[in-house]
Parts: structure tokens; sequence; C-alpha cells
């Protein structure tokens, strides 16, 4: 979980700093109406999931799935925690809020229906009912908390629209989602999520899909008791070593993955490392005689909790393993002795489909060819499983290196994982289907298995795994796929060619496993529809106080950009530069690529109107690159004390008695106006080093160890980033404007 901060600073130099304040803010009186700028934070990382588990380093997709969720805490989001909502896929999109100039420009796609609505259901015995508290904890990014918090939330059309037909007016909250606002995981109870953004990469695609997206896959399996014993999934991985995390936590998990398709020629095979209760590591290894690297392929996978289980319909599964210490050895590119070590199932099953896969443990050796491969490595060696006298009770395996092995196939021991299941088809409750069967005569050419006609329960086959269940040819080899598609596959048996280059191979017999998730898959835009208008503290204090809002600079195409700003890389999202803040806002009219060549653009200054506030704080873009708190608030004194801008020329209008001139009041000068500045952040300034305050040389440089006027020894450096290593760009300067 993560926290925004608010800080009120009133500009006497006294401020005060709040995670969360009950009661009146400090800057609401009786007399004069006050002066209020909200600095609101669109650095990147206000893109970040609101609640991420904090046992992970990181919270995207690639770096951990988060399974922090604890039903009795209340989370906070654009969802009311305490109630329920169901999604109704035929909300309409209100196109007409896109392409009026205010502030979008841009062709959405009409098809883009659906949105959650409030429910009476029960979570707890309807599947498709929603808590609010969940869907918080699920799909909130700080800035969405952010909005929430000041204006409701960001809102498809100010004006309302007649979503549901009823001919009323609703309105539709809208989770953020613009370029490079990257996928974030989580999982709870074996259901996986992910939450992300149609248009991360910032690509034109008209027309653009308009909201964030939420992704659910229940690829869960459920044996016939109700019980989640696992989980199937997929990875695209090369040769290099890539983490896998899973949807469910598991106390002795079994893993099955391959073969992998078949992207590159190369031959090669699927190697695991690592198992852990939640995560594996995988990657493609090739055989020693080839160079090594290996493009990107498709892996399926399948985890089991270890056990025999009754599937729907009353199917057995059997996962377990064993340690296989037999090897075909290997006889100066000449087949030597054919040992196998005997499997013996926990519980007998009628007609087995058995996958198979080594799993490695902790290794500290590379082996993608033979020049960093030695003899007494043999742990390392690329290696696979040849299984034969598949039987209802057992079966036998051998651990086969390549032919030409320089130590005549000699490997040590390895902990073989296998998941048989009963030859048929298997509908589980959740929607996901399985179809287990063997298909005989595959050679080395490419044969096609129809599922059609061998598993009628498949519609839409999507994951596929599969293992040479037969000995028939004694020449080292695996199995490759191709063209994977709704109604079939083609597979086909891949030697190697460490002796020589013939790869003709006799027929074998090949188990597989096909899954349909098209049942067990659903996408959901990240949008509510309510009843009333969204809002927040803006629109509640608008009557009392008079509100500006500031944000960061950002590089745009075209015109002067001001101090710090590098030349502008086609891209407004990533790699910021620029220093200071503005009250000029520019809006791009098209919110769905890197760069935008079009911006609405007004002020929000003190005086400006609610309209434009709220419209600013709602579509205003959120960069990767700087968090520049100190510039932003020098900037601010600046204003306040009617100076000129600093670092960007047309920041605001530093005119007296003008429209935004924060002391002039109904025609006249109140220079005893209180004026007070809340800054909204999720965390500390970085790279914020340009400020020039009065009586010092300023904070120039991020190496500098001065201004330090209030002693704390942090400049620029922060004693947050000196506890946690995080020492480039860290900056201390906001204390000391």
């Amino acid at each position: 979980m993560r926290v925004l901060f608010i800080c009120f600073f009133l500009l006497c130099g006294v401020s005060l700093c709040v995670a969360a304040e009950c009661g009146p803010p400090p800057f609401m009186s009786h007399g004069l109406k006050p002066n209020v700028v909200i600095m609101l934070d669109n650095s990147g990382s206000m893109k970040d999931p609101m609640y991420w588990d904090p046992s992970l380093a990181n919270w995207k997709c690639s770096k951990g799935v988060h399974r922090d969720y604890k039903p009795s805490v209340t989370y906070y989001g654009m969802f009311d925690a305490n109630k329920n909502y169901t999604y109704d896929p035929n909300i309409p999109v209100a196109t007409s809020a896109w392409n009026n100039g205010n502030p979008y420009n841009v062709s959405v796609d009409e098809d883009a229906k659906g949105a959650f609505v409030e429910s009476e259901c029960n979570p707890q015995t309807d599947s498709s009912c929603w808590s609010g508290n969940f869907l918080n904890w699920l799909v909130t990014r700080r800035i969405d908390a952010a909005r929430v918090a000041l204006v409701g939330g960001k809102v498809e059309t100010r004006d309302g629209y007649d979503y549901d037909g009823d001919s009323k007016l609703e309105w539709k909250i809208l989770g953020n989602n613009e370029p490079s606002d990257y996928a974030f995981c989580k999982a709870f109870e074996g259901k996986f999520y992910k939450i992300y953004s149609p248009n991360n990469n910032g690509k034109g695609n008209v027309p653009y899909w308009p909201y964030a997206k939420l992704e659910m896959r229940d690829w869960r399996i459920i044996d016939s008791s109700g019980k989640i014993i696992g989980e199937v999934g997929y990875v695209k991985v090369n040769s290099d070593w890539k983490k896998v995390y899973l949807a469910k936590e598991y106390e002795n998990p079994i893993l099955v993955a391959g073969p992998p398709s078949f992207n590159g020629g190369d031959p090669a095979t699927v190697r695991i490392k690592e198992l852990t209760s939640n995560s594996f590591k995988i990657r493609i290894q090739e055989w020693p005689y080839e160079d090594g690297p290996h493009t990107s392929e498709t892996v399926y996978y399948m985890v089991v909790e270890k056990g025999a289980y009754t599937l729907p319909g009353g199917k057995k599964l059997v996962a377990g393993n064993a340690t296989v210490n037999a090897y075909i050895s290997q006889n100066g590119c000449s087949q030597g002795n054919t040992n196998f070590d005997t499997i013996s199932f926990e519980t007998p099953l009628t007609y087995p489909v058995v996958i198979t896969s080594i799993i490695h443990g902790e290794e500290d050796c590379s082996c993608p060819n033979k020049n960093n491969c030695h003899d007494n490595e043999t742990s390392c060696q690329t290696v696979v499983t040849r299984l034969k006298h598949v039987s209802s009770s057992s079966f036998k395996v051998a651990l086969e290196e390549e032919e030409g092995s320089s130590d005549g196939g000699e490997h040590t021991p390895e902990n073989v994982h296998y998941i048989a299941i009963d030859k048929g088809k298997v509908n589980f409750s959740n929607g996901l289907k399985l179809c287990a069967k063997l298909k005989g005569s595959v050679t080395n050419s490419w044969t096609q298995i129809d599922f059609g006609s061998n598993c009628n329960n498949i519609s839409q086959g999507g994951i596929f795994l599969a293992t040479l269940e037969s000995y028939n040819g004694s020449n080292t080899a695996y199995l490759r796929y191709t063209n994977l598609s709704d109604s079939s596959v083609k597979v086909k048996v891949e030697e190697e060619k460490s002796c020589d280059n013939e790869t003709g191979h006799i027929g074998e017999e090949v188990g597989y496993f096909v899954f349909d998730y098209s049942e067990a898959t659903s996408d959901y835009n990240i949008a509510l529809v309510v009843d009333e208008e969204p809002k927040g503290i803006v629109q509640d204090v608008a009557d009392k106080v008079r509100l500006g809002v500031t944000f960061y600079n950002f590089r745009r195409a075209g015109s002067n950009q001001g101090e710090g700003c590098s030349s502008y890389d086609q891209n407004i999202y990533n790699g910021e530069t620029c220093d200071g803040g503005t009250f000029n806002v520019y809006i791009p009219q098209n919110p769905f690529v890197k760069n935008p060549s079009n911006y609405t653009t007004f002020s929000t200054q003190i005086g400006s109107n609610t309209e434009n506030i709220v419209s600013a704080i709602e579509h205003y873009p959120l960069v990767w690159g700087t968090t520049p708190l100190a510039e932003n608030l020098y900037e601010v004194v600046r204003y306040f004390k009617q100076e000129n801008p600093y670092y960007y020329n047309q920041a605001y209008d530093p005119d007296k008695n003008g429209p935004g001139d924060p002391y002039y009041y109904d025609g006249k000068s109140r220079w005893c106006a209180k004026s007070f500045v809340v800054v909204f952040t999720d965390g500390e300034p970085w790279k914020d080093c340009n400020v020039q305050i009065p009586g010092y040389g300023g904070g120039t440089s991020c190496n500098d160890t001065s201004p330090d006027v209030d002693n704390d020894t942090n400049e620029p450096q922060s004693q947050l980033c000196k506890i946690y290593n995080k020492e480039e760009g860290a900056t201390d300067y906001l204390d000391d404007v």
C-alpha cells in the first residue's frame, strides 16, 4: 500500500504536512476568501498502482504478481468500498465527449462498450458480482485516487450522458489510460488479473480504445470437489532466463512446460530452474553445438499441487516427481546403453497421457555452447526426457543429451516432474476446458492435430503442452509446435545435429493436453457509471476559496520549452527533463499517442473558473523523468510575489490587477489575503535541483550540497534515498524553498 502525501504551505513560512486529514482544511476561513494553489504531482510514478505488495521490488507485471488483498482492509478508489457491482457489457461510449475539443479531439472506437454499475448482488454467491472494495485494490492507480479525492475522478463528460437508456443523465468515471502506463498484475484466490492501457505503446491506432482495461484469467484447475489444485499459463521467452509468477501459492508445486514454438529454426528445448511456491525461471536452451542465443518462443505451462485428484466428470489426475538417474549413453555418435527408470503413479489411472519436464535447482553455470560447458559440468548440459511404456500404473523415463556429447551422454540425476491425466475431455466449473489425447506417427515432418475430431469440447484451442511418449527412434530428439489455432496445431519431432545433418526420425507417439480458455478469460473496461456527477474537494470548496492548480512542465514540439528541457524526442511521456512548473496547461487533444501534435491550452491561475481547474486535474498528462517539487513550489512563490516566471516564460501571467492576480479582488488589491499551497504527491523529489534561493547560490546542481537552509544535511540527496541506496537524482531542496 502507498500513501499520497498532502502538504499545506502557508506562504508566511509555516507548513503542515499530513498523510490524511480529517476536519476542515487549514485554509478555510470566515473572512476574505483565501488563495489556494494545488500542486498536483504529474510525474510518471503517479501511474503506479495505489496498492501494491511490499514484498515486490517493482510493481510491473514483469517483476511480480501482487497478492496482498486483505478483505478486512478498506481500500479507497473510484468505487464505493461498501457497495457491490456487476459489469454491463452494453454501456455505450459517449463518443461526442472525445471529439469536441473540450479538451480531446480524437476518434474513439464506438464498439468499446461496457462499464461497471452498482448492484445489489452478493459476491459470495454470484461469480459475476464484484466487491467495490476489491475493485479499488485491484485497479486503482495513484492518479486515480488523487483525482477521486480532488474532483470525484476523471469523468468521460461532465455534461452527463444517458448511458442506460432510461432518459436520465448518468456519469462515467474512468481509470487512467495513456501511453507509458505500463501493466501491473494481481492475483487473488487463484485468479490472475492484468491491469493495462490499450494505448501503452503510444502508437497511432485509429479508432482508439478510450478506456483502460482489466483482463481476468480464471485459468485454475479445479477438481470435482471444487478445490483449486493448479493453473495453466504461457510465457514468451528467449535464451535469457525469465521469471514467471504464478497466480496461486503452492505447498509442493509440480510443473510441466513445453514444447517451445518454432520461431527460431535452431534445435532447442525448454530449461526450467528455481521452482518456488509462486514462481519459476525458464529459458530456451539450444544444444551445446549451437551458438546459444535463441529468438523468443511461446511456451505453455501447467502447475498442479502434488497429489492425486478426481476431475469433473470422473477423470483422474496425478501430479508427482522423481529423481531420475538413468540416461541414454552416447558412444561416439552412436547409441550406447538405453537404461530407463520406472516411475509409478500414486494412484492408478485408466489410460493416462503423461507430460514431463526436468526441474533444475539453483544453477551457477551457463552453457549456451561447448566453449563454456565443461565435462565436469554435466548438470548444465542441455538434456531432455525420453519416455516409453506408459501404462495405467507407471511409465519409463531416461535422460538424453545430444548425440555428440563429449562425456558420452553421462548426466547427473535430475528432478523430473510429471502430470498424468486420463485420456479424454474435462469441462471445469470455471469455464476452462481440457482435452488429453495421443497422436501417433509423428515424424520429423509437420503433423497436424485437429482438435475438432479428437476433442469436440475444444472450440478455441489456446494452451498446448506435449511430450514424446515413445522411444521408437534412438536419435536425440524433442518436440516443437507451430500454427496453433482454435481448431488445430502442427507438431514435429526435432532431432539435433551434433553428429550429422540427417534429421529424419521414425514415427513417435505424442501425448498432449490442449486447453480452451475462451470461457475462462474476460476483459473489462475500467469504467464506472454513477447516477450523480462525481465531485471532490475542488467542487466542495470552490465557493469558499480562490483556486489555482499547477503541474510540472513537459517537452512539446515547436515552441520554447523552458529551462532544463532537452530536445523533443517524439515522446512526451518518457525521458522528461524540464525544470519547474506551470499554470499554463497543455492537454493533448489525442491522449493516446506519445507524440501529440495538437493541444487544448488554458490557464489555471488563481481565479480561473472551476471547470478549467477540474478539467486540468482530469486530463493533464503524466510524464516519466522528474519530480520537481521544489522547483514547482519556487515558481508558485514567484507567482505570489508577482515576479516573472523563472523556468518557463509562459508558466503564468505576472501582470498585477489582471485576471490571474492572486491579490486582486473585485477591482481592488487585497494584500492581506492569505495564500496556501496544497501539494499532492506520491513521493520525494527527483532531479529537482535548479532552485534559486535568495541569499544562497541556489541548488543549481544535483551534485551540489548547498543551500542547506534548514541544516538537515540532506542536500541534494534525500535521507530516504540514502537509506534505500537510491542516490542518483534524489534531492531534498523542497524544505529549503
